[in-house]
């Protein structure tokens, strides 16, 4: 199966309820857990709230914990 490595590092932090912090070009800092994504959108949530970001907004995604990634880009099985 192929990820590309946006999809694969969203996927893994989701699904292993890790922690983020998400830092979007303003400045603004948003923490919690991926609860869902698609192209445009990342769903965040922090046990009080849901915030829905939109990707073209967003700088960085820093995980609490260091994530264990396995993908494959397009043509190059094992990449990564």
């Amino acid at each position: 199966m192929s990820y590309r490595l946006q999809e694969a590092f969203l996927n893994t932090a989701r699904k292993r309820k890790v922690k983020v912090t998400i830092f979007l070009i303003n400045g603004v800092r948003i923490q919690g857990k991926i609860r869902s994504f698609d192209t445009f959108t990342i769903l965040v949530e922090d046990g009080r709230q849901q915030t829905l970001v939109y990707k073209h907004a967003i700088s960085t995604i820093v995980p609490a914990e260091k994530l264990q990634i396995e993908f494959e880009e397009e043509g190059v099985p094992g990449a990564g």
